[in-house]
């Protein structure tokens, strides 16, 4: 009896706790409620006004406008950039050195056959060159092609154009083709004897040249490689320029002299025979057939084929390390020096234009006249320049 007592007691007092929890629960969701505050409300006051009591906005005739002629403002030309140019140094040149292979003790050039290496070019890498970089939309502004746009280095020493409009470039890592869609690249995967290009000729014949740097000099006729190196006869494998005379004779600037291929023999010109430096640098063939050639730090020589005429200090010039060469419609011969400015060549005397003259940057790069007498002057620190000779 007392047991069930118990279980009766037991389920009163559970009935009782479920009763107070939902009563407890119920009682803080009211509270919550009543905490809730209502929203703010306001009684606005205002007065209407009806659209017929708005009056009517006053017009206003217009006057005929007075119309006056713009003029055209004056034109200012911005010389800023341009300076004065005033007379050029005449150099006093004293007899300078002239020194003929086979006279005066002065030995012949070395003559040897030039044998043939041949290398099969394997198909270029063909590249879609992707649009030029123009930095504003505007068509008279420099555009640029790099490796952005597909080119293997954006390094270019050197370049030519064929006669299809082709343009040969001479890059740090090879030779490239660009026909204006595509760039078509030859490395030594395709056969050349080295990637690093030093300058690029078109010969009458049609055949590219190239000048490697430690690879030798390179003729491709479009389907084969002929390399020319020290195993073949060359004096160096560093091929610094190259040039064609009106013979179709091919003349290479290297780092142990100036070497004549006539398509069978190399006729090796060094100091031994009268050139005023091995280290040659660049050459040009004038009007007259005189092949100049700089060198690096030994000064100018002239060739006539037959004999070498050397300018150095020596016999008056500021500078002997010249970088480069070119020649006016009036033949006259430019040489750029490498700190000093330029030297003009008349036939007789030399002249000197550097800081005094006008030419404020004396580090000389390129020298180019085009079609209407202008010499053009790329610089190492200041970019162009224009001489108009006055």
């Amino acid at each position: 009896m007392t047991c069930k007592n118990l279980k009766t007691i037991t389920r009163q007092l559970f009935l009782i706790a479920v009763v107070l929890f939902f009563f407890t629960a119920c009682k803080e969701k009211s509270t919550e409620v009543n905490n809730t505050s209502l929203p703010e409300s306001r009684t606005l006051s205002g007065t209407v006004i009806n659209l017929g009591d708005i009056p009517e906005p006053a017009s206003v005739k217009a006057g005929s406008p007075i119309i006056v002629s713009a003029r055209l403002g004056s034109k200012v030309k911005d010389q800023s950039n341009i300076i004065k140019s005033s007379a050029p140094v005449k150099l006093a040149i004293s007899s300078s050195n002239v020194f003929t292979p086979g006279k005066d003790g002065v030995p012949l050039p070395l003559v040897k056959n030039a044998p043939k290496r041949i290398v099969t070019a394997y198909p270029p890498i063909r590249i879609e060159a992707k649009d030029a970089y123009i930095r504003d939309k505007n068509p008279d502004n420099f555009s640029s092609i790099g490796k952005l746009q597909g080119l293997r280095h954006d390094q270019i020493r050197a370049m030519t154009e064929d006669e299809t409009g082709n343009l040969w470039l001479g890059t740090d890592d090879g030779l490239t083709r660009y026909d204006g869609r595509y760039l078509y690249h030859y490395t030594t995967e395709q056969g050349l004897s080295n990637s690093l290009i030093l300058s690029v000729m078109y010969d009458s014949k049609g055949n590219i040249w190239t000048g490697t740097f430690r690879g030798g000099a390179v003729k491709f006729d479009g389907q084969e490689f002929h390399i020319f190196s020290v195993d073949e006869g060359l004096p160096s494998d560093v091929v610094n320029w190259i040039e064609e005379d009106s013979s179709g004779n091919i003349w290479l600037a290297t780092g142990g002299g100036i070497v004549k291929y006539d398509g069978k023999n190399f006729t090796v010109y060094t100091k031994e025979n009268g050139l005023c430096d091995n280290d040659t640098r660049y050459l040009m063939m004038d009007r007259y057939g005189k092949l100049w050639i700089t060198t690096n730090l030994g000064g100018i020589s002239c060739f006539d084929g037959e004999s070498f005429t050397n300018y150095t200090t020596a016999e008056g010039l500021p500078q002997n390390e010249a970088t480069a060469l070119s020649e006016d419609r009036k033949g006259n011969i430019w040489i750029g020096l490498s700190t000093m400015g330029i030297l003009k060549f008349d036939g007789n005397s030399f002249y000197h234009f550097d800081s005094s003259s006008g030419l404020a940057d004396g580090s000389i790069r390129s020298i180019q006249e085009d079609s209407k007498g202008n010499l053009w002057i790329g610089t190492t620190r200041s970019g162009l320049y224009k001489f108009d000779g006055s």
